[in-house]
């Protein structure tokens, strides 16, 4: 992705879905997912439903 970006047919799906301004609001939110996702991965963190379901 990093030479040739998100593929056509993804890049008009989403389009087909939200506007140009909805688009860039959804981008930081996903940053800040994706951001808090790998944090947790880091710490080996467990989802509080699944820590009841192992125990």
């Amino acid at each position: 992705m990093a030479r040739t970006h998100a593929p056509d047919d993804v890049s008009q799906a989403l389009r087909g879905h939200f506007t140009e301004e909805e688009r860039a609001a959804l981008t930081p939110l996903i940053v800040a997912i994706n951001g808090w996702n790998r944090i947790q991965v880091g710490f080996r963190a467990v989802h509080q439903v699944a820590a009841h379901l192992v125990a």
